[in-house]
């Protein structure tokens, strides 16, 4: 009988530490379940912020689209009166082109171009033109 009590304890015992060890890895994995959670919260909450901030400069890209198309068409009519302007004004034609084309850096002088210019403004400003000079 001393022999089987002594047998028992040994398992038990055995058992015991085998619980122990158990209950460690058990207490391990909880601990690991929580900072995951954290972790996973952290993780949650940067997503929603990076959601918002991503709303945010959604919206302001809208915003400075309507702003660049309401500038275009204010350009454009700018422009539009400017040509109209340049029509109705008294101007010789050839005074209204440019000097030079956008597309190259040499300035295109026509001696025939001005003279008849010269004669345009002359018959056009005759008078006030005689007055002055």
């Amino acid at each position: 009988m001393r022999v089987e009590k002594e047998r028992e304890s040994k398992l038990l015992k055995k058992e015991n530490q085998n619980l122990k060890i158990q209950l460690r890895d058990t207490a391990e994995a909880v601990q690991a379940a929580g900072e995951l959670l954290v972790r996973l919260r952290e993780a949650e909450h940067a997503a929603s912020v990076a959601e918002e901030n991503f709303t945010n400069m959604k919206q302001e890209n809208e915003n400075l689209k309507y702003q660049l198309e309401k500038l275009k068409r204010k350009h454009e009519k700018e422009i539009f009166t400017v040509k109209q302007y340049l029509t109705e004004s008294k101007l010789p034609e050839s005074a209204m082109l440019p000097l030079y084309r956008e597309d190259s850096d040499v300035v295109h002088n026509n001696a025939t171009s001005y003279t008849y210019d010269d004669q345009a403004w002359r018959a056009e400003f005759g008078a006030i033109y005689q007055d002055h000079y």
